[in-house]
């Protein structure tokens, strides 16, 4: 099972480069940030051949993915600063006019693409926060912010490479949605489920050893 799982980093890896996925290619960085704190505890050979890895990889990339594709990806910031990113900036200038018709309510759950419509656009928002505006107004997208506020800070209470790692997954969340209409999804709730459950049992637990130390001393 490591050995499948060992081959499955390189397999996600290539199949996000070779679709050319700005969005993906963040999100891939921030996934390999995960193994940080073990490269950081591992001694000078373990630094070296993590280093060898990474240069490896480098290569495979720039002799096996496409040079256009590669262009794309690292074009990111030139599309952020000056471009339409695949005219999601223009579908959100048109749900921007929207929700000012109904800024603290919205416009009800599901109709971003009705009320997207009269400006010829058949998408959806692209963007979980700006779907989230149109369809329900101040009152929701707070609600919603306020959901991933508390999710953080019980990940930033939790010790050691579980914060590190919890971070990473939650920040992995969040981005993707800047990009993807994800916030109905299952395994965007799951993430925050598992980060609260998490912290959860480590509370009890820390409460419970606590307990029986207090307990044992009287």
């Amino acid at each position: 099972m490591a050995f499948v799982g060992g081959l499955y980093l390189p397999a996600a890896a290539f199949t996000i480069l070779i679709t050319g996925s700005r969005t993906g290619a963040v999100i891939m960085v921030l996934g390999f940030a995960g193994f940080l704190p073990t490269i950081l505890r591992a001694g000078v050979l373990g630094k070296a051949a993590s280093g060898l890895v990474m240069v490896v990889a480098l290569i495979a990339v720039a002799n096996v993915i496409p040079q256009k594709t590669i262009e794309r990806i690292f074009s990111t910031g030139k599309e952020i600063s000056s471009g339409t990113l695949n005219e999601r900036s223009v579908i959100w200038a048109n749900a921007y006019e929207e929700w000012e018709e109904s800024p603290l309510y919205g416009h009800g759950l599901g109709s971003f693409r009705r009320i997207i419509n009269p400006y010829n656009v058949d998408y959806t928002a692209h963007n979980s926060f700006v779907a989230i505006t149109a369809e329900q107004g101040i009152v929701g997208v707070v609600l919603y912010l306020t959901v991933i506020g508390i999710v953080l800070s019980l990940a930033w209470r939790l010790p050691g490479d579980e914060r590190w790692l919890l971070l990473l997954m939650l920040l992995v969340v969040v981005i993707g949605q800047m990009s993807l209409t994800l916030q109905d999804r299952m395994y965007i709730w799951f993430t925050y489920t598992l980060t609260a459950l998490n912290f959860y049992i480590k509370n009890n637990a820390a409460n419970a050893k606590y307990s029986n130390k207090v307990s044992l001393t009287t």
